[in-house]
This record gives structure tokens, sequence and C-alpha cells, in this order.
């Protein structure tokens, strides 16, 4: 069985532009529990996602991540 991202079982808007810090905690909550949490965050870097909490992540911590995953490949 395919497994469910568990954003769509809530009407909150992950996408959201500059949200508040609260809203994004709740999203970080829904998400550090998704079984897809890899695969949306990995999505959203291929992607070039700039907007919205995607695999528990803001743009910024996104970036971070991104930024240290290169940095181990090139050890």
């Amino acid at each position: 069985m395919k497994q469910k991202p568990r954003c769509t079982t809530f009407q909150l808007d992950f996408t959201r532009d500059k949200p508040s810090p609260l809203y994004v905690s709740i999203l970080k909550k829904i998400c550090n529990s998704c079984p897809v949490q890899q695969v949306c965050l990995d999505q959203a870097i291929a992607n070039n996602e700039e907007a919205g909490i995607w695999g528990g992540m803001t743009l910024l911590e996104r970036g971070r991540y991104k930024y240290e995953r290169m940095q181990m490949q090139t050890l």
C-alpha cells in the first residue's frame, strides 16, 4: 500500500509564503510524523520550492540542509 502524506489530511496551507512562527511550528509537527517526509523534502529541494514547509523544513532550513549535503559529498 502506498503511503500517504500527512499534510493531505489537514486543511492547512503548507505552501504559504511567510507563515507565522506558530503556524510553522504546527506544520512542522505534522511533517515530523509523516511517513513520506524525506521524499517530500527531496522533491522540494529538487524543484527549488521557494515557499512553505516541505519535508518539515522552511526555505532557509532547506537551503542549509542542501548546502550541508553538498559539503558532505565533497569529503
